[in-house]
């Protein structure tokens, strides 16, 4: 969100987007990006217990379930997940968290009371109606939630990508690339949408530079896995959501 990291700091306690920095930094760079979808090491495939049952084959969610992860995800992940985090001492039960207080809950959960307030806390007293401002308070968290999977999930969570996991030995960069798929290479739209994200595989082999390069940086990646017989998957955004979908529900 800034070139300073101060800023980012204090800006991802003081806004809803995903979780808090100290969490960020433990979930995202240290476990998912050196990690992607390796059972027992990803946190971003879920709990040991999911990770078990896509290991083996099967479906974790029915679609019910599914919907209910997607509206939910991102007020778990700013409310629920960091407490638990500080508390068991692991993130999603896979990943050791180290935090101090103060930089910790704390100051996390000072941001998020504000966050509270001024985003939908004044409505609570001012709407028409309770409905109203029950509306304005969780229309556009769960709109959010439904975008932010779907920009974050459709690029790693499918059956080949899975197979392609856990390989002893396998060069990093091959990894990363084996482990991610590339949508809509080409689109201003998605390109825009996903802010850069459907070049999931750029994103993961250069995860520090800024993403609007990451177009850029497409053709001469995939010239150079082709020059050494590297899988680069490209699909379409229906595939990926079918692809999604049948990992996770089984159609």
């Amino acid at each position: 969100m800034s070139a300073s990291p101060r800023m980012n700091h204090f800006l991802q306690h003081v806004t809803f987007f995903t979780m808090s920095p100290s969490t960020w930094f433990v979930q995202h760079i240290i476990a998912h990006h050196p990690y992607t979808n390796m059972v027992g090491y990803d946190p971003d495939l879920g709990r040991p217990a999911t990770h078990a049952v896509i290991s083996e084959g099967k479906k974790p969610y029915g679609i019910f379930g599914l919907i209910a992860y997607w509206v939910l995800a991102q007020p778990v992940l700013s409310f629920i997940m960091d407490p638990e985090a500080w508390m068991k001492k692991l993130y999603n039960s896979i990943v050791p968290m180290f935090l101090t207080p103060f930089n910790g809950y704390f100051l996390h959960y000072v941001g998020r009371l504000l966050l509270f307030s001024t985003w939908c806390g004044w409505a609570l007293l001012l709407a028409p109606t309770f409905w109203h401002a029950l509306i304005w308070s969780t229309v556009p968290v769960v709109f959010f939630s439904i975008l932010f999977m779907f920009c974050t999930q459709l690029t790693h969570m499918n059956q080949e990508s899975m197979d392609n996991a856990n390989h002893e030995g396998e060069d990093w960069y091959v990894h990363q690339v084996k482990t991610a798929t590339d949508h809509s290479i080409g689109s201003p739209f998605w390109t825009l949408f996903t802010a850069s994200l459907n070049y999931q595989i750029e994103h993961h082999i250069y995860p520090t530079i800024n993403h609007c390069h990451l177009p850029n940086l497409q053709p001469g990646v995939m010239e150079i896995c082709k020059k050494h017989n590297v899988p680069y998957k490209i699909q379409t955004v229906r595939d990926c959501l079918n692809e999604y979908f049948d990992l996770m529900v089984g159609f």
